[in-house]
């Protein structure tokens, strides 16, 4: 199943409609009845759009951490073998002065 967040259109409309029915339910342009209705269902579209938000941004996380550990321990195995490959060139070199 794959998850993908609801678009920022949406949440943008749904933020709009929220305010704009609660601001003419206030001033009693809109009936309370509709006016509540009006801000309850775009409320719950706010709702909406921030989970399936949050699912995707968890995701993307996890996997930018992994990534990141990844590169990490190359790099540090990389420097591991450079450090070794160094201190094997110190040995020879401190041998060879010895003879």
């Amino acid at each position: 199943m794959r998850l993908a967040p609801l678009s920022g259109a949406f949440t943008l409309v749904s933020i709009v409609g929220f305010l704009f029915f609660s601001i003419y339910t206030m001033y009693g342009r809109i009936d309370k009845t509709w006016g509540f209705t009006m801000m309850l269902f775009f409320f719950m579209c706010v709702v909406a759009a921030y989970i399936s938000i949050y699912p995707t941004f968890y995701k993307n996380e996890i996997k930018n951490i992994k990534e990141y550990e990844s590169k990490e321990i190359e790099s540090a195995e990389k420097e591991k073998s450079g450090n070794n490959k160094i201190i094997k060139n110190v040995h020879k070199k401190a041998k060879k002065k010895r003879k």
